[in-house]
């Protein structure tokens, strides 16, 4: 077993950057010593002003030097003599002798000097240094380093001079030539020994403290393992979520391929297999008549009459034969395939967010178990804040964008269906039996009521179909789909009547306008109720065009339910079919999504859309908020 010196020796007493005895051991502010030049190295990159501990990262001022450890300065030299004279003690030679390079023997050590002297030498040293102490070279194997150089206490710049003196300006122990040269302005106690013993119980104290924070730090570690051994776990159960859900994704795509070749198949094959089959009947028609051909040449070469007319009886036959098939035009199938697969890997797309009431827990559906509602009507403020009309409480709730409630208004509207719109100063609200739009500040004050156009008539707005669209424009124009009048009534951003869209016996006159919205380019979409299509207006109400109508495939039935979203993509929701579709910019036909809730009448469900393509999905009947992430249509 190594002893206590030897495990000294083996931490203290070697420099951790090079592996190697200390040369001009510094000591840094945190206590770690290396090698000058090893620090120096270290610290290739520094101002010169500080260096960086190269154990523990820690800076130390340079400007007035680095700091000699006398303390391992002494305990190497001593450890290296105490080594050299266990192996032969007469290896150990004087190190003032100066009888050329015959050195004697050394036969002690001074223990403040810390060299080896010969008889001659140590006299000469004792008239000089009366003061110092000394240990025979035999006396020194058997000696611990600590027990003699604790005896020391000699001057901190000159290590060869007993201390006599404390500077506690300084905190540094002075010969009494260094009192009266280096620090004649400094405070400086004789009283070095009561000073040193403060200071001792001072550094056992912190020590005493140091183990506290030892502990805790060595917990914290702990602590960091496990939550480093936890963040493992969960990305790699994340990565195999991921990886399992896009197995998932690859597997549907590869069965929705394998069904559309199948399809594709069923679709060509027969009419590819009729077509081989009647170029065989025609190739050998085809024969027929050329070998036909090559044997009335013949005949006609010969002049053999005989055979003449038997031969032109047949040939005219053949050659009258006209009933090669027409196949017309085979239809290209490229749009519908690119179709049908785009409307697979939209429908790949998941619901983030959902509040409410669920009637049943799935990966897809995450219900508000903390504060159930009932919502009725949804609204987008188009910043960051979501409206919703909650049938249960009676209430206006104001939500984020990720669903989660900021604060409520208790509005008290009592039963009956609703509608809403919000913009970033005004919150809009339809009360369909009541047929007046009440405008709310966003802090939940009612600000008035909207006054509509044709004023004398019996109401200004008539919303007995229980119809109500709304939308705020980008720059401010409220419209109200005023479905029981058969027009749109455009609003100024001052909440002033303007003018109507769609007035009878005007070009695109509307029948029951149930929803409207407005893209970026101001451009207005209004929904028919009673004649299924999308009339499309500028803001001051001029036609532009017309679209979803009976056109096959992409027809509308009960349109009810339209929105444009922030691509200026428009989604129509009808309510005959249950389906969810997409149109372009251009208003072309993009995809449908099929079966997308169970829709009620007295339950129509909201569309809102959300910042960066998002579309939020309020569905009364099932009593939930749905946040489509990213809704996009390919």
């Amino acid at each position: 077993m190594a002893s206590p010196e030897g495990e000294l020796f083996a931490k203290f007493l070697k420099c951790e950057l090079c592996n190697t005895d200390f040369k001009d051991p510094k000591l840094l502010d945190c206590l770690h010593t290396f090698c000058e030049k090893c620090i120096a190295k270290s610290n290739t990159e520094s101002a010169g002003q500080h260096v960086v501990c190269p154990k523990c990262q820690l800076s130390t001022d340079t400007r007035h030097g680095l700091t000699d450890n006398h303390f391992l300065s002494a305990l190497s030299t001593l450890s290296g003599i105490k080594n050299l004279a266990k192996k032969s003690p007469q290896a150990v030679k004087c190190h003032d002798c100066i009888l050329g390079d015959d050195k004697q023997s050394a036969v002690c050590i001074c223990v403040v000097c810390l060299q080896p002297m010969c008889n001659v030498d140590k006299n000469a040293h004792v008239k000089h240094f009366a003061d110092h102490s000394y240990i025979s070279i035999q006396d020194l194997s058997a000696k611990n380093l600590l027990e003699i150089i604790s005896k020391n206490i000699f001057c901190s710049r000159h290590p060869h001079q007993v201390g006599a003196a404390i500077c506690t300006d300084c905190n540094q122990i002075l010969c009494q030539q260094e009192c009266i040269v280096s620090h004649q302005e400094c405070k400086v106690s004789r009283e070095f020994q009561t000073i040193l013993a403060e200071n001792k119980q001072n550094l056992n104290s912190l020590m005493f403290k140091s183990v506290d924070i030892i502990a805790e730090i060595k917990s914290t570690i702990q602590l960091h393992g496990k939550r480093k051994r936890d963040a493992e776990r969960s990305l790699q159960l994340l990565e195999a979520t991921i990886d399992m859900e896009f197995s998932y994704i690859f597997k549907v795509l590869q069965d929705r391929k394998l069904e559309m070749l199948s399809k594709a198949k069923q679709e060509y094959q027969p009419t590819i297999d009729e077509i081989v089959e009647e170029s065989k009947v025609l190739f050998r028609k085809m024969k027929a008549l050329s070998d036909a051909n090559q044997f009335c040449q013949l005949v006609i070469d010969s002049n053999y009459s005989p055979s003449l007319p038997y031969v032109s009886k047949c040939y005219t036959e053949l050659a009258n034969f006209s009933n090669i098939p027409d196949y017309g035009f085979i239809p290209e199938y490229k749009f519908c395939v690119d179709r049908t697969l785009r409307t697979t890997v939209s429908c790949l797309g998941k619901l983030t967010h959902v509040r409410g009431v669920s009637p049943s827990v799935s990966s897809k559906i995450l219900p508000l178990v903390d504060n159930p509602m009932k919502p009725l009507a949804i609204a987008f403020d188009g910043i960051d804040k979501l409206y919703v009309f909650d049938k249960q409480e009676d209430m206006i709730k104001v939500l984020t964008e990720k669903l989660e409630i900021l604060t409520e208004y208790n509005v008290q509207f009592g039963v009956g269906q609703v509608s809403l719109s919000a913009s970033k100063n005004y919150l809009f609200v339809c009360l369909h039996e009541e047929n007046i739009v009440k405008v709310f500040t966003t802090e939940g004050v009612l600000f008035c009521d909207l006054e509509g156009g044709t004023a004398g008539e019996k109401h200004l707005f008539d919303f007995t179909d229980n119809f109500a669209g709304m939308v705020c424009g980008k720059d401010g124009h409220v419209l109200i789909a005023d479905s029981g009048n058969n027009r749109v009534q455009v609003f100024t951003p001052e909440l002033k009547f303007s003018h109507f869209i769609g007035e009878l016996f005007e070009a695109g006159a509307l029948r029951r306008p149930v929803d409207v919205s407005v893209n970026s380019q101001s451009q207005v979409a209004v929904l028919h109720w009673a004649n299924p299509c999308i009339n499309l207006y500028t803001l001051k109400g001029v036609i532009l065009s017309q679209f979803g109508t009976l056109l096959g495939s992409i027809e509308l039935s009960l349109p009810v339910k339209l929105s444009f979203l922030t691509s200026d993509k428009l989604i129509v929701l009808d309510y005959k079919s249950q389906n969810l579709s997409m149109y372009s910019a251009d208003r072309q036909f993009l995809t449908r999504y099929e079966n997308i809730l169970p829709l009620s009448v007295n339950n129509i469900p909201s569309l809102a859309p959300g910042n960066q393509g998002n579309l939020y999905f309020c569905e009364p009947s099932s009593g939930q908020i749905m946040l489509y992430n990213k809704f996009v249509f390919l």
